[in-house]
């Protein structure tokens, strides 16, 4: 007896890692003198495939630098996430930069600042796993004020998943994180936060801060951890 087969091809909708904190430092390089650059170590040993990212701020000496950039000791390449972004409000300079798929070891991070020096030059370190290696930033946002808390966004996030990095540099002080947020680094007022972002929508940033401030989101991307192919044959 002859039989017919037919070939089904199967496939399950991809599945997302969940982006998670590893661990954070932060230092800056004081305000008794104006320096170009400035280095900040992790912890502890970046683990192989995390993404590393950095928060660059402080306060210029005179009209402010005209780009930072960053490396590190493991040799990583870092790619700016946000423009620099606060100088033409007034504001102290902010930036963020990120390096994906890292190196495993321990590693200190140098931030630098080109066509101005600063004082408080401050390099915010941060290494997450479960962010995407292929293009991770979803979105971004800059915002900056005069006064009150920071409010940065609304973004609209593309995808499940994400985490949102947010930023501040405020004049003063900085004392909470916004809702739905945790506060990471806080020293003399500058600021990191960072929360998820399950299902794709409008996400706005905020601490509770005071005086004048810049500010930036950033949406990463989650990694896909999964992609199952399969194939039937009926008769």
């Amino acid at each position: 007896m002859n039989k017919c087969l037919s070939l089904l091809l199967l496939s399950v909708p991809a599945a997302w890692a969940v982006p998670t904190h590893v661990q954070h430092n932060v230092t800056n390089s004081g305000g008794s003198t104006a320096v170009s650059s400035w280095s900040t170590a992790y912890s502890s040993s970046n683990t192989l495939g995390n993404t590393l990212i950095v928060f660059v701020t402080g306060a210029p000496n005179s009209s402010g630098p005209s780009a930072f950039g960053v490396s590190d000791s493991q040799g990583n390449t870092w790619t700016a996430a946000t423009s620099l972004y606060g100088l033409a409000s007034g504001n102290n300079p902010i930036q963020i930069f990120y390096a994906s798929n890292c190196k495993a070891g321990a590693n200190t991070v140098t931030v630098t600042a080109t066509g101005d020096t600063m004082f408080f030059f401050t390099a915010a370190v941060h290494e997450y796993s479960g962010l995407s290696n292929s293009s991770p930033v979803d979105v971004t946002a800059s915002a900056n004020s005069a006064t009150g808390s920071v409010s940065v966004g609304p973004i609209t996030t593309t995808v499940a998943n994400d985490l949102l990095f947010v930023v501040a540099a405020p004049n003063t002080s900085t004392t909470s994180a916004g809702s739905g947020f945790t506060l990471r680094c806080n020293l003399s007022g500058f600021s990191t936060e960072d929360g998820p972002a399950a299902t794709a929508g409008s996400y706005t940033g905020t601490m509770t801060t005071a005086g004048g401030w810049s500010a930036q989101i950033v949406a990463f991307k989650a990694a896909v951890t999964a992609v199952t192919k399969g194939r039937i044959w009926v008769e």
